[in-house]
């Protein structure tokens, strides 16, 4: 859930069909694919996450290690998208309200 929550934070829109308490291996893994999926389409995501899911569900240091890696460059101009988007009060208004 956390990995859900970090992507819709930089997507600055929430994650449709993940499941909020996952009780099970199988509604993890669906949330961790929903989230490596949403990243994918960011391009700058490389494929092999996608495959990814069960060893970042497993604690895979280096699967997980590398994603947050290339998570952090491709975000890494997230500050000026904030920026761009700060007197874009609908967008702030979503933001500031689902992660407080």
């Amino acid at each position: 859930m956390l990995l859900c929550q970090i992507v819709g934070i930089l997507e600055m829109h929430k994650i449709a069909g993940v499941e909020p308490k996952p009780a099970s291996s199988a509604s993890a893994l669906h949330n961790i694919r929903k989230a490596l999926t949403t990243l994918q389409k960011k391009k700058s995501i490389p494929l092999q996450y996608i495959y990814a899911a069960e060893d970042i569900y497993n604690g895979n240091p280096e699967a997980i290690l590398g994603l947050l890696k290339c998570i952090k460059n491709s975000y890494k101009n997230f500050n000026e998208h904030l920026e761009m988007h700060k007197y874009d009060t609908r967008a702030n208004d979503r933001i500031e309200t689902r992660y407080r």
